[in-house]
């Protein structure tokens, strides 16, 4: 899966729409979904030259 910056605005209304502070949605998601997901970002350190050369 990828993600990627879309264009059209109206994907994000439902942000603006939520009756909500921005720290307890984004820690919680919206409401009125039975589920959600949130997607984690983690970012892989770069590699130390030693590691790169071990065999």
């Amino acid at each position: 899966m990828s993600v990627q910056p879309c264009s059209d605005e109206a994907a994000a209304q439902w942000i603006l729409d939520q009756d909500r502070e921005w720290y307890d949605l984004t820690a919680r998601g919206p409401l009125g979904y039975e589920q959600t997901a949130r997607l984690r970002f983690i970012p892989i350190p770069p590699m130390s030259v030693s590691a790169r050369t071990t065999p």
